[in-house]
């Protein structure tokens, strides 16, 4: 069995470490509808701010006013949606702009530049998936005051297919084939060139550190070539904003300012100011923080949660991320001849013996302080999730384990390793290098994998990864797959059209797979604009999968977020993290400050 409550098995730490359970149930797909938010997908339009709650006389009320410092491990290297590509530089956009659509903490939609969440009730998505009708809000501006609308929408979608453009990517705007704008720019009605589900996760609908749901100000940059545009200040302190904080001051190497934003349209914003401060080394943000120069610390690796068993005053929010699943890929091709099946590992029962052999529990709470979920599949905590086949969600089982490599040919050898016509059971796991920081992390899983194998009569060869994974010149990789991952990422993954093979490197499915059935599947699901249809064909793919066992989950990666007790609004959730709603943080004056 799986544990029943993360919760429980986070209480005995001794810092005040708090999972976020609003990713720990599964995420119903099509939930009853209620008057907001919607579910997602979405059933009901909701109010752009819904009403806060009416604090209690023992509550204290949100305050205005004030600055938030907050520590980080690197530095924008952009404030240009299209082109950013580090975590940060989207950090601080959710700070600085809006999007058409965003996901709240408990994975439902909320529009915020759209007046309404697009559906085929409300005739924002035709029946047959091919045109989404697209309604801004009336009264919207920039932060210079220009108006916000239409016009921006078509903009962006022009200069992000402009082959010109150095944009990091085009998904689901290279798919619109056409695009109406209505006489007072309110209205966007977007012709796709096939039926796509995806456009509303990919393309509408704000996701963690993606480029989805932003807009580029077609007032300031249509003038501008698609080379100006990449260069232009527009990326640092020319930025102009649609959120709630504006680019105050950016000093390279030190901090970035950000200011609240008069013309942002919520009713409230309650802080003045948050200060990015970059600091490439934990212990020096740690530092920091228990000294007071901080207030926050965001974007922790995960091997730091054991550091901050030290700072008990500290508060921690350990927030799972919807999708991002540390895993290990299996090739069931051969790497010495990839046109072939691999000889051990394209057998169905090595596979099963691979994850039930492997002690997933035991490494997440030796390694992780059991603080973060073992993963089911690889759309764990986001709104897509669907119950896991019984192989993926099956408790550690060595002695079955065993079974199925006797059933599959593997006898145990003289030296504890399995043999079979005279080969021993050897297979190599490939560990990716970059980012530097985290190799020694993923050394440490890599090992306790090998141990338990090794327990089974397996014998694991650690390599580091040193050419493209795409290549396929490896056994199993462990692949860290951070990444939130939405459904049209698992055809990317998992279609037998996105195998790399000579002329077409660029592929991503590297475990080779190749199914009929899901390829089918996956091609259902993208043309399917029924909310519960498409659930169902999203359920029936990843119980496939679970089931053929291309990737082996491991556990899904967390945010963790830790500060002092003066600061509050913070509301994590597993799409967005904490970044969801930054003009609802405040800083408590009723809170001692050391």
């Amino acid at each position: 069995m799986r544990r029943p409550s993360l919760a429980t098995r986070v209480l005995p730490l001794a810092f005040a470490l708090m999972l976020i359970l609003a990713g720990c149930r599964s995420v119903p797909m099509t939930p009853a509808p209620s008057p907001s938010p919607t579910s997602f997908p979405p059933q009901a339009t909701p109010s752009f701010a819904p009403i806060p709650a009416t604090p209690s006389p023992t509550e204290e009320a949100p305050a205005h006013g004030g600055t938030l410092v907050i520590g980080v491990l690197a530095e924008p290297d952009t404030l240009n949606f299209s082109l950013a590509r580090e975590p940060v530089s989207y950090w601080v956009l959710a700070c600085l702009d809006a999007r058409l659509v965003r996901v709240r903490d408990d994975n439902t939609l909320e529009p915020q530049i759209l007046a309404e969440v697009p559906t085929v009730e409300n005739g924002g998505v035709s029946p047959d998936g091919r045109t989404y009708t697209l309604r801004f809000r009336a009264g919207l501006t920039w932060s210079d005051g220009e108006p916000l609308d239409a016009r921006d929408f078509l903009f962006t979608w022009q200069l992000l297919n402009d082959p010109n453009y150095p944009a990091n990517s085009r998904a689901g705007w290279d798919l619109i084939q056409s695009i109406e704008l209505s006489s007072d720019y309110l209205t966007a009605t977007v012709h796709l060139e096939r039926p796509s589900a995806s456009f509303l996760d990919d393309t509408i609908v704000g996701i963690g550190e993606r480029p989805n749901g932003f807009l580029l100000p077609a007032h300031a940059l249509a003038d501008l070539t698609p080379q100006e545009i990449a260069e232009a200040d527009y990326g640092g302190v020319g930025h102009i904003s649609s959120g709630p904080f504006v680019v105050e001051d950016w000093q390279p190497g030190q901090q970035l300012t950000l200011e609240r934003n008069p013309r942002f349209h919520a009713s409230e914003v309650y802080l003045d100011r948050i200060v990015f401060r970059f600091l490439p080394d934990t212990q020096e943000l740690l530092s920091q923080l228990t000294s007071g120069e901080l207030d926050l610390v965001a974007g922790l690796p995960e091997w730091s949660l054991a550091e901050l068993q030290a700072h008990p005053e500290l508060l921690t929010l350990v927030t799972p991320r919807g999708g991002a699943v540390a895993m290990l890929v299996v090739n069931v091709r051969d790497p010495a001849a990839l046109s072939q099946p691999h000889p051990i590992l394209s057998d169905l029962r090595v596979r099963q013996a691979l994850l039930l052999g492997f002690d997933r529990d035991r490494l997440v709470d030796e390694l992780l302080l059991g603080a973060v979920p073992v993963a089911n599949g690889l759309l764990d905590y986001t709104p897509w999730q669907a119950r896991a086949a019984p192989q993926a969600s099956a408790e550690f089982d060595p002695e079955r384990a065993r079974r199925l490599l006797d059933d599959a040919g593997w006898q145990p050898g003289p030296n504890g390793i399995r043999m079979r016509a005279g080969e021993p059971l050897q297979l190599t796991l490939a560990v990716e290098t970059n980012p530097e920081r985290d190799f020694a992390f993923k050394r440490q899983i890599a090992a306790s994998f090998a141990q338990d194998m090794r327990a089974l009569g397996i014998d694991i060869r650690i390599v580091p990864l040193t050419r493209s994974a795409r290549e396929q010149r490896y056994d199993l990789l462990l692949c860290w797959c951070d990444r939130r991952l939405t459904p049209s990422g698992l055809s990317a993954l998992f279609s037998s059209e996105a195998i790399p093979g000579s002329d077409e490197l660029a592929s991503e499915n590297v475990t080779g797979y190749r199914s009929e059935l899901i390829d089918q599947l996956l091609a259902r699901q993208e043309a399917t604009t029924d909310a519960a249809a498409r659930a169902e064909i999203l359920r029936r793919i990843q119980y496939q999968i679970d089931l053929d066992l291309p990737v082996l989950p491991i556990y899904v990666h967390v945010d963790i977020v830790t500060g002092r007790n003066h600061v509050k609004g913070l509301t994590p959730g597993p799409m967005n993290g904490i970044w969801w709603n930054p003009e609802n943080w405040w800083i408590s004056s009723q809170e001692a400050l050391p």
